[in-house]
């Protein structure tokens, strides 16, 4: 599995994690209905947190 592009946004003190859904999902992402692309944002912070 490659690399995952995060980003981070500080907000109240607390950082969130973003994932860079274009560069991961590439031409796919524009044919994912919207909750699949947020499951695919899960999958590739939780699968970065396993590893």
């Amino acid at each position: 599995m490659p690399d995952t592009t995060l980003a981070h946004l500080g907000l109240k003190g607390v950082d969130y994690r973003i994932v860079d859904l274009p560069a991961e999902a590439g031409g796919a992402l524009t044919r994912l209905p919207y909750i699949h692309r947020v499951l695919l944002e899960k999958l590739r912070i939780v699968s970065r947190e396993v590893v």
